[in-house]
Formats: structure tokens, sequence, C-alpha cells
């Protein structure tokens, strides 16, 4: 699977389970031999990454999609995958501008430092997917195949990685 492949799979991913986004935080040890787990911050708090999952020892800024959330002694994330902030910011939560400080926030808690352009041109794309998706259930023998929207969006997604 090429990594344009594997950035609309994570794209996808992203927007059915978008409610179950984890920011890494990244506390390496002193130690470069000592294996840290990887501790996450939810919307809930602090969990840990499953010790079974091979992002047990994930030490990277970024954000994390999960599928389950267990208790045991600890808090843990099972069935994880890092993901990019691009479909974090087409599929995801409401989105904020703060112009002055030049952040993008998504429901409240998710920050991303960029120029204010980045944010309104994710709100814009927004509203034609929005408008395409009315179209399509207003008409669902609608054929989307070459639609514009969607290709922009597409090679949007699949350029985050194309370095």
């Amino acid at each position: 699977m090429s990594k344009q492949q594997i950035s609309v799979l994570n794209a996808v991913l992203t927007a059915g389970l978008y409610d179950s986004v984890a920011r890494v935080l990244c506390t390496p040890s002193v130690d470069v031999l000592e294996r840290v787990a990887c501790t996450v911050e939810t919307p809930q708090g602090k969990a840990q990454v499953h010790p079974s999952s091979v992002n047990r020892n994930l030490q990277t800024h970024g954000w994390l999609l999960y599928q389950e959330k267990v208790k045991y002694t600890k808090i843990y994330l099972r069935d994880t995958t890092l993901i990019s902030p691009f479909p974090m910011l087409l599929f995801g939560g409401d989105i904020d501008i703060q112009h002055r400080e030049r952040l993008i926030t998504l429901d409240g808690w998710i920050h991303f430092q960029a120029p204010v352009r980045i944010g309104v041109i994710f709100k814009h794309l927004r509203k034609l997917m929005d408008s395409l998706l009315e179209k399509k259930l207003e008409n669902p023998r609608m054929n989307l195949e070459g639609e514009r929207t969607i290709q922009m969006i597409l090679d949007l997604i699949k350029s985050e990685h194309a370095v």
C-alpha cells in the first residue's frame, strides 16, 4: 500500500472515529535504553497505549486515533494509529479560528498553530462537502465520479505525505 493510499485510509478512519482522538504526550526518558509507555490526552483525561500495541513505546508529537478505551489498573487505548492534522480539520469537530493568536482549534481542545487562512480554507472545504452531501441525499442516484470537490479533498489528503 502506498503512502497516499494509507493517507486516504487514515482520513476515512478519522472521519468515522473522530470522537476517539488523543494527543500524544511525548515525554522521552533521560535513559535512552528505557522504554517509556506512550501517554496520551483525551477529552476525558490521560490514558496510555495498551501494552500489546505496536504504538506502546511511541515517542513522538502528534495525534492517535483509537478504536477502544479500556480500564484495568489504568486506562488504556487499544487499536491505535497515528493520524495527521488534515483529516482532523476536514472531518473533525467545530473549527474555531483565533486570528490574533494564529490558532485553529477543534472542539475547544485540539489546537493547531497555523496561518488563519488555513482554518478559513478548511471551513470552506467543509461547506462544500456539506453542500455536496445534501445534494446526494436529495438525489441518491447522483453520480459523484469526477466531482471536483471530492477530487480536491482527495488530492489534499494525498499531498500531506507526498514528500
